[in-house]
């Protein structure tokens, strides 16, 4: 498996740096005015009490400590509030939840919410229906334009954006909080890093001069900030179309007319002004109001050949898609992407199985194995049909697995009496009881 090392700008964990720079700038340290105290004491009265003088002094530093994270901890609440404003609030048709709190999952119900369910059977509807557009960048985070990432810092464009919507010299939208980092920004990518891939006995030399480090915090706001005027742009030049981002995961939701002009200038400006390149087969069109159309087929084949010259190889999809990991679409499209969901899951759990620790093997799927499933749960309501019986099968995966660990009732007493709530009683009495979580029912999905 070939491997990256960054030999000199390959590298941006600067979580604390940004937390010294936010507390210092957003929050004036405070001053102490107070005339110093001297001491009259004479110096055989100091040699009398070194010990109290060393806790006096410790008692002190650790204070400062103390205040000096409660500096970081404020100013990164603050930072937070600038940037939850700028993201979600600049544009009431253009959000970016990528840095929110449950980002995930409110960017696909957002998505969902602004979709009609079924169609209300005009012939307006069925020509011009309301649609999902899903784009996929390729390599997104590693392609991104530099240049575009330190002008959306500055807030000032060096070049023209967008056709010239945008001149040379003209502000661009921007939190201006993040002019803070600039020179941390710089620092990391304003040259091109010297990268080595290492493959068995081979080693080449990558010249990283474009994007951000993948999987960073920092580099996160970074990415999402750096393509937020964009997704700005596209809101205002088509009133009708809603824009929805997940950092790279973009959307675009309205009339199928607007959205498909809204795609192809989309895809236009990524290219042109932030090198991300779409992948049309990657790309997805969702229209559920089609779902129960009686000619379905006859309208994909007009729908492809209207979109020919626009979205070429985007696919057509009327069921339900998965934005984020998560599903959204009909009853049956959930129960699908469930059943292969906990199909995956039990497969991995046969590799976890390679673990020879009962408590080790334990912790594993609690930390990550279960995880999984509850984070795709988050999309799906324990009340669609079939989604308790896939729970159950995933239980009863977890049950088979831990047995050979665990005293543990037989899986054909399990079989005999298939109550979630029993297996949950069953599970507490496991060694480390204490530890809750192992089965996916006891999660909080009824």
């Amino acid at each position: 498996m070939p491997r990256l090392v960054a030999s000199s700008a390959g590298s941006f964990r600067t979580t604390d740096l940004l937390a010294e720079a936010t507390s210092e700038k957003l929050h004036k340290p405070t001053q102490n005015t107070s005339p110093k105290r001297t001491s009259t004491a004479g110096t055989q009265t100091r040699h009398r009490q070194p010990k109290r003088e060393a806790a006096q002094t410790s008692s002190r530093r650790v204070k400062q400590s103390s205040n000096k994270q409660q500096e970081h901890a404020g100013g990164i609440k603050s930072l937070r509030s600038f940037l939850d404003q700028h993201f979600l609030s600049s544009h009431p048709r253009a959000i970016q939840f990528g840095l929110d709190r449950d980002g995930c999952l409110k960017f696909s119900q957002t998505a969902s919410a602004l979709l009609p369910l079924h169609a209300r059977g005009d012939d307006e509807d069925v020509a011009n229906p309301t649609v999902l557009v899903s784009l996929d960048a390729k390599n997104a985070f590693n392609s991104l334009d530099r240049q575009a990432l330190f002008d959306a810092i500055e807030g000032r464009a060096s070049r023209d954006y967008f056709d010239g919507s945008i001149t040379e010299g003209a502000s661009l939208p921007s939190c201006e909080h993040l002019r803070l980092f600039a020179s941390y920004l710089f620092s990391y990518y304003g040259d091109s890093a010297d990268l080595r891939l290492f493959h068995k006995s081979q080693s080449a030399s990558v010249q990283c001069t474009s994007g951000v480090c993948q999987g960073d915090v920092p580099s996160s706001v970074f990415f999402c900030h750096s393509i937020h005027p964009l997704l700005l742009h596209i809101a205002e030049l088509f009133p009708s179309v809603r824009v929805l981002a997940y950092a790279d995961n973009v959307v675009l939701v309205g009339p199928l007319e607007d959205a498909v002009a809204a795609t192809s200038a989309m895809k236009k400006y990524m290219v042109a002004d932030l090198k991300l390149e779409i992948q049309p087969r990657e790309s997805k069109v969702y229209i559920p109001s089609w779902h129960q159309h009686p000619d379905l087929s006859q309208l994909k084949k007009s729908l492809k050949r209207r979109l020919k010259t626009q979205l070429l190889h985007f696919e057509v999809v009327t069921g339900g898609i998965t934005l984020g990991g998560l599903p959204i679409g009909t009853d049956g499209f959930h129960a699908s992407q469930l059943r292969a969901k906990v199909s995956t899951l039990n497969e991995e759990l046969s590799k976890l199985g390679l673990v020879q620790h009962g408590f080790m093997f334990k912790t594993l799927v609690r930390a990550s194995h279960l995880q999984k499933l509850r984070f795709f749960l988050q999309g799906s309501s324990p009340f669609l049909p079939r989604v308790q019986s896939q729970i159950r099968r995933f239980d009863l995966s977890v049950h088979l697995a831990l047995e050979k660990y665990h005293r543990w009732p037989s899986s054909q007493y399990l079989a005999a009496h298939p109550d979630l709530l029993e297996f949950a009683r069953f599970k507490r009495e496991l060694p480390h009881g204490h530890c809750r979580g192992v089965a996916a029912v006891t999660g909080g999905y009824h």
